[in-house]
């Protein structure tokens, strides 16, 4: 390595600008608080009532089938959409009108349904007994609670969704397989042996809800950056736009920060300014982030500053 390019990063250094990204995403995003909120109250009601690591599958489950139906009803309601990554038949172009977003909803619907149905008779039927398997089903109460309680918060999160994906153009790859990493988590659970729902031991069933926690912070963290990436491939990215970005990029988030000084850069959906475009790269460069850095030596190379 040569004495010019910067070293990376130390792990710990990595590790504290993830978790200093992950809190400014929270801070400005009320639903990554409603969605921490409602898997807290699961996690309450689950501990409370002393389910099962059998029945606590169950309630994720049920949890994930309800992204599901929220995740096709925000296809369907897309206004434009990016088709990287998709093909036509015979390398026709893709369809982005109505029939071509019931077409990708209904892909994301086979394959999402066919995983968790998977998913149930695992879970269902998890082992077998010398009656042969049995049908295991959760307390209906119980379970109807934590469902309602997620729904409330997944209402809320696919309407703010909507709203913003009709200001930009989301990537539909992104869009249909983001939500599958809710189910890892139990595919994980299932092939370390979860499924023996050993009552002796509290270990899967801690383990699982760590697992789940990481899942859920992941995709959030992950649909975020789609959506960031969708507002800023607007042509012309409106004013609720900007202010989105400056109040993410305000809260330390890279990505943002990043992206609002492209915006001054080109002027596109604010009036081009230099040393707004400067501030801002700084801001991300300070962070380590190569584009910024990049950006910022080819901006003083032509004597934009």
């Amino acid at each position: 390595m040569s004495a010019e390019q910067p070293a990376l990063p130390r792990l710990p250094q990595r590790i504290a600008r993830l978790v200093r990204s992950l809190a400014a995403v929270a801070v400005s995003d009320g639903s990554t608080s409603s969605l921490v909120i409602a898997n807290l109250l699961a996690i309450a009601i689950a501990y409370r009532y002393g389910m099962s690591l059998r029945e606590l599958m169950f309630v994720f489950w049920l949890q994930s089938v309800i992204i599901g139906v929220s995740q096709a009803v925000r296809i369907l309601c897309l206004k434009d959409f990016s088709k990287a990554g998709f093909k036509g038949r015979y390398g026709a172009p893709l369809d982005k009108t109505g029939p071509g977003k019931i077409n990708f909803a209904l892909q994301f619907v086979i394959v999402y349904g066919f995983a968790h149905l998977i998913l149930f008779v695992f879970i269902a039927f998890g082992e077998p007994t010398r009656y042969g398997f049995q049908l295991h089903v959760p307390p209906l109460g119980e379970l109807l609670v934590c469902g309602l309680t997620f729904a409330v918060h997944q209402v809320y999160s696919t309407a703010r969704k909507i709203k913003l994906d009709r200001q930009g153009v989301p990537h539909m790859h992104t869009m249909m397989s983001a939500p599958l990493v809710r189910i890892l988590p139990m595919h994980a659970t299932i092939l370390v042996g979860g499924l023996s729902f050993s009552a002796a031991s509290a270990v899967p069933w801690w383990l699982f809800v760590g697992l789940k926690i990481v899942a859920d912070v992941a995709m959030h963290v992950r649909e975020e950056r789609s959506i960031q990436e969708a507002l800023f491939r607007s042509a012309s990215p409106p004013e609720e736009t900007v202010k989105w970005y400056r109040e993410r990029a305000e809260k330390g988030n890279t990505e943002a920060q990043l992206n609002l000084g492209k915006m001054y850069l080109q002027g596109r959906g604010v009036p081009q300014s230099n040393s707004e475009a400067l501030k801002w790269l700084r801001r991300a460069a300070d962070q380590n982030d190569l584009v910024a850095k990049t950006l910022i030596m080819q901006g003083a190379r032509s004597g934009r500053w």
